[in-house]
């Protein structure tokens, strides 16, 4: 009898045991899918529409043209420029947005991808989707880490990646999203090579860019040779070096990207920059 009272005094502690970890589990589900749908803290509301943030666009896009073809002794001179997260937000969600449209005359601009922002802290740059699903809208984010190698190549693994507030490690989501990636990114985009070369990279296996340099078309080539964020800014330092026989082969040269560049078209090239700086050698 006193056996029997025991074992049914177990059975209902694990009742009830069961019954508290079904709850906490449930708990921190529904946490989990709340946290999801919330914007990160860093994220800022940009308004598209407003004429100020076309303007900035346009101001910075001209200013980082007039930087780029500045004349330099080429090989020697070592320059500096940086750019603030407002202002990359700005051309994010404007001239960036029409340059896709136009250049992707299959896909155009996905209709569900309403926001891309980014945000510049020290060591890392959080890169950000605002998404719309069947669900509703989804925050998809990474913090990257920007990484030029001795080869030029650009590197930009993810340490961190979040649906929403909720961080998880970037090997965990990213094999989660890549799994049911239909979920997440929108159809327009499913078909691109390019998706699948951004997940390679964000996990480290390939460089999101094999060569970080860029024919001028005027006989020069600009070199990214570091790149680092501080604060809230992104710093850039750059060299101009003579474009070798057979480099531009790969790549379309800035000045016919200039040329259709939504910027240029809509603005004078000799437009100041608001919150970019250049600076000279360094």
């Amino acid at each position: 009898m006193a056996l029997r009272h025991r074992i049914s005094g177990l059975r209902r502690w694990l009742v009830v045991g069961a019954l508290a970890l079904v709850a906490g589990l449930t708990l921190a589900t529904v946490v989990g899918l709340s946290l999801s749908e919330q914007a990160p803290a860093w994220w800022r509301t940009v308004r598209i529409n407003d004429p100020q943030t076309r303007q900035t666009a346009i101001n910075i896009e001209n200013g980082l043209w007039n930087a780029l073809y500045e004349p330099r002794v080429q090989g020697r001179e070592r320059w500096h420029m940086w750019l603030a997260a407002h202002d990359a937000n700005a051309w994010l969600n404007t001239t960036m947005r029409d340059w896709v449209a136009s250049q992707w005359e299959l896909v155009g601009w996905p209709q569900e991808l309403e926001e891309v922002q980014v945000e510049f802290k020290d060591g890392l740059i959080a890169i950000g989707l605002l998404v719309q699903t069947a669900e509703g809208p989804r925050y998809l984010s990474a913090n990257v880490e920007p990484i030029i190698d001795e080869n030029g190549a650009l590197w930009m693994p993810a340490r961190t990646v979040s649906l929403g507030r909720l961080t998880l490690p970037a090997s965990v989501l990213l094999d989660y999203m890549r799994r049911n990636q239909d979920q997440y990114v929108p159809p327009a985009l499913l078909t691109l090579p390019e998706t699948q070369s951004i997940f390679l990279a964000l996990e480290g296996q390939a460089p999101l860019i094999d060569n970080v340099s860029q024919s001028l078309g005027d006989g020069r080539r600009v070199r990214l040779i570091a790149m680092r964020p501080v604060g809230a800014r992104l710093e850039l330092w750059c060299m101009t070096t003579i474009d070798e026989p057979g480099e531009s082969e790969d790549d379309r040269d800035l000045r016919r990207i200039r040329e259709q560049s939504p910027a240029v078209v809509a603005g004078s090239p000799d437009d100041g920059v608001t919150s970019a700086s250049v600076e000279g050698p360094g």
